[in-house]
């Protein structure tokens, strides 16, 4: 038997509210997104190794529901216009049912990382998380190219790949505006013209709600960035990583995927993803990117909205 997301919800929340219940939701405290490329699972991993915080990064279901009027393959199917406000619901109902725990538990927040192309649907995470604190990480145009473009020799494997026969209908209406069709683009073009929408997106829902910290990847192992991601966490101000977690956080924030300590792996990364961009790679840059990219930078160098640029960081 299956049930439907509303059915399940209304039948849960009652059972969680109960006063002898032994489960409940936890407060969605945090949402971290990204440009892409960042390799965010530093400061994920810092923020996992405080006992108090389930952080799930990319859950799926709520992927799905979030993007329901953004992704690709269901903004092609759909015959009629997509309710953000209504989706913005789901996605609250989902995260509902993710966050919840056992009260014997020691967690006391909920941390969602999401996927980078979720960032188009900022708006729709603004309104389903009205309290809750939203980081956005940010990288150099090089990253982004040469992460997208992972094989220099088959660019064509790269995802972005794909809007050129079919584009998306929000990369049909920003070619449009700029006098473009996907069919006449590189794939490299593509990958750069993709993440300058999602770079405008989120510049002017910045300008417009100042609800992001802007974080460069460079600095999310920073001690004092991290501080101030737990300040912002916990509501706190000039407290940052709890005591008794600090040496923790601090020792796992450089560790790779076995656990092992590895503190040039982020640079090793950024090498990696640097060569992978050729020349047609840094044309497309110049030509779609840079201007984007170049607000971002100025409204994280701003602190814009909380956030942390850091110094004048060059844009590449």
């Amino acid at each position: 038997k299956t049930f439907g997301l509303n059915a399940l919800h209304s039948e849960i929340v009652p059972f969680d509210e109960a006063a002898d219940s032994p489960t409940e939701s936890l407060p969605v405290a945090m949402v971290i997104m990204e440009m892409g490329f960042t390799d965010a699972d530093r400061l994920t991993k810092g923020l996992s190794a405080d006992p108090a915080n389930l952080v799930l990064v990319n859950p799926q279901p709520l992927y799905e529901a979030l993007m329901q009027c953004d992704d690709k393959r269901k903004s092609l199917l759909s015959n009629s216009p997509c309710d953000r406000t209504l989706v913005a619901e789901m996605v609250k109902k989902v995260a509902y049912l993710l966050c919840r725990s056992r009260k014997e538990d020691s967690y006391e927040r909920c941390v969602f990382k999401m996927w980078a192309d979720t960032a188009v649907a900022v708006d729709i995470i603004e309104a389903a998380f009205p309290e809750s604190q939203l980081e956005y990480i940010y990288t150099e145009t090089d990253q982004v190219i040469g992460g997208m473009i992972f094989d220099p020799d088959r660019p064509i494997r790269a995802p972005c790949a794909k809007q050129k026969r079919n584009p998306s209908k929000l990369m049909k209406e920003k070619l449009a505006e700029a006098g473009m069709v996907a069919q006449d683009l590189s794939v490299e073009e593509l990958c750069a013209f993709e993440s300058a929408v999602q770079m405008e997106i989120i510049t002017t829902n910045q300008e417009s709600t100042g609800r992001l910290s802007l974080l460069h990847a460079d600095t999310i192992t920073d001690e004092d960035v991290l501080d101030g991601v737990a300040d912002r966490l916990h509501g706190t101000e000039g407290v940052g990583i709890p005591a008794h977690v600090r040496a923790k956080v601090l020792d796992v924030v450089d560790k790779d995927e076995r656990g092992n300590k590895d503190p040039d792996r982020y640079t090793k990364n950024k090498s990696k993803r640097t060569g992978n961009v050729g020349a047609k790679g840094k044309a497309a840059i110049a030509s779609f990117m840079k201007g984007k990219h170049d607000k971002v930078i100025e409204l994280g160098n701003k602190g814009y909205g909380g956030g942390q640029g850091y110094g004048n960081v060059e844009t590449r």
